[in-house]
């Protein structure tokens, strides 16, 4: 049975009511960085870097939210970390200006995509998976923590490769938990063929061959 870990102030969006200022039209594309978190972690505070053309992000993101499996049996799943209203802190750049120290808000910022577990899994392994940000997902700098004085407002997308670490009991029925999760912006990776796929395929292109071969007339 798969379980979603909420906190109420990830979803709470008072903040995008209170502040009058509007979101940047067009969304910049988060070329690389990391959002990472571990066990203890996952129920919604993660570590983070982000760079995109016009900006640069280091952190931490907190009062979120995550979709992981604790416990879920194999087969495709959901998996995501969300955060809103105040998410958290750090420093960076943006649009050329330097911030020493900032302070993270939103009405939402997520990351998600869907994992495949393996029936026969062994005690600990990781899975990785394609991923993309949610949309409407926006990240707002403030430079006290009270939050009154915005400095910039990211309407942000971007996509790249997730990998999820899980344990299973054993001996015990085949259910997984959630070690570890970390989304890599960039390129989704293609996934890699298992060895029977490869074999299925090669097996194929024989077939082909040989009866290519037998239809060739003879001289």
């Amino acid at each position: 049975m798969r379980r979603v870990h909420l906190c109420t102030a990830a979803l709470v969006a008072i903040v995008s009511v209170a502040d009058p200022h509007p979101v940047a039209a067009d969304p910049v594309v988060i070329t690389s960085g990391v959002v990472a978190a571990d066990s203890s972690g996952l129920l919604g505070s993660a570590r983070f870097r982000l760079e995109g053309d016009t900006f640069s992000l280091v952190g931490g993101f907190s009062d979120g939210g995550s979709q992981v499996c604790f416990p879920c049996p194999a087969g495709s799943h959901p998996i995501s970390m969300f955060w809103g209203g105040d998410m958290g802190g750090g420093s960076g750049t943006v649009n050329g200006t330097l911030y020493s120290s900032l302070f993270l808000a939103g009405p939402m910022f997520s990351v998600g995509g869907t994992a495949t577990l393996r029936p026969d899994g062994p005690s600990m392994f990781s899975v990785m998976f394609p991923f993309s940000v949610g949309a409407g997902s926006s990240i707002w700098g403030y430079s006290e923590p009270a939050r009154t004085n915005r400095v910039f407002a990211l309407d942000v997308t971007g996509s790249g490769t997730a990998e999820m670490t899980v344990i299973r009991p054993s001996p015990g029925p085949v259910l997984y938990s959630t070690r570890a999760l970390s989304f890599t912006f960039g390129p989704s990776a293609a996934p890699t063929p298992e060895p029977t796929s490869l074999l299925l395929l090669g097996t194929g292109l024989v077939g082909v061959i040989v009866r290519r071969a037998r239809r060739a007339p003879r001289a």
